[in-house]
């Protein structure tokens, strides 16, 4: 079978599952404002059940066209194209930095490099500083009884008092963070510009580099690109992070599979269903 034909199945398949999702998406709200209208209060499961009963034929073709869709990648593998992706500054600083030993750079340049690195971690801690006095503000305000008298008829208004005082204490940490970020993009740039520049001086002219000992450098060796050591972190990141994300998917099925077999799952199902028909948007 030809690359052309693999292509234009899986672009069928992609078409039928997207009309397929908004069938769904759109049975979906047609069945609660049907459960809305009913005027059964309060909404009970068998309810609930028997009006998403009608939905139940197209949600489950959604279901088995969407696993399909992995055999199909399985059976005939589509050829991904790799595109040159835009390297972010980080990644691009990250990399230049390994090849760098600031300590043996011209002092100027170091300073300069140091002085960059500096201005990102203040305005980081910074950040970290306001969205921590931001949360426990949330927390006080949302713990206070006094906040929320829980007048009959007036749980809605008290929410939607509470959301936005809350969004008060959090909008001036979050509008400071978008700021910072920009100015930690250009920070970044700069810092680059002058760890070429370092690079570049000390491979040209490795008389003007600093040694350990504070002697002339040798010009036989490379000066002062290059380090020679790297942490057990750098060195093994992708097995360590492996381990690590295998480890959370572990502990996740294994909470889910707890919570699946004492009865937790079904507790849960009960109060989403209330709130969703009771609280939020069909009571």
């Amino acid at each position: 079978m030809s690359k052309q034909t693999i292509k234009r199945i899986h672009m069928i398949h992609n078409l039928v599952l997207t009309l397929l999702v908004l069938t769904v998406g759109t049975a979906l709200i047609l069945s609660c404002l049907d459960i809305y209208r009913s005027g059964d209060r309060p909404f009970s499961t068998e309810s609930v059940k028997t009006h998403f009963s009608a939905i139940a034929l197209p949600c489950y073709l959604c279901i088995i066209w969407a696993v399909g869709g992995g055999v199909l990648a399985l059976v005939l593998p589509k050829e991904h194209i790799k595109q040159k992706g835009i390297i972010p500054p980080a990644v691009t600083l990250a990399r230049l930095s390994k090849k760098l030993d600031i300590d043996r750079c011209p002092t100027n340049l170091a300073q300069s490099i140091r002085r960059q690195r500096t201005l990102r971690s203040v305005f980081t801690w910074v950040t970290a500083a306001l969205y921590l006095a931001g949360t426990v503000r949330s927390l006080l305000y949302a713990m206070n009884k006094n906040n929320f008298p829980a007048a009959e008829g007036q749980f809605n208004a008290e929410i939607l008092r509470g959301t936005l005082q809350i969004a008060l204490y959090l909008a001036p940490p979050f509008f400071y963070s978008a700021i910072v970020s920009f100015i930690n993009h250009a920070s970044r740039k700069r810092e680059i510009a002058l760890v070429k520049e370092a690079i570049t001086l000390c491979a040209t002219h490795p008389e003007l580099c600093r040694t350990s000992d504070n002697s002339a450098c040798d010009v036989q060796k490379r000066p002062c690109p290059l380090k020679k050591t790297a942490s057990v972190f750098v060195n093994h990141r992708k097995e360590i992070l492996t381990v690590a994300r295998c480890a959370i998917v572990i502990v996740g099925v294994l909470f889910v599979l707890l919570g699946i077999f004492n009865g937790g799952m079904n507790d849960v199902v009960q109060k989403a269903i209330k709130i969703c028909t009771e609280c939020i948007g069909l009571g």
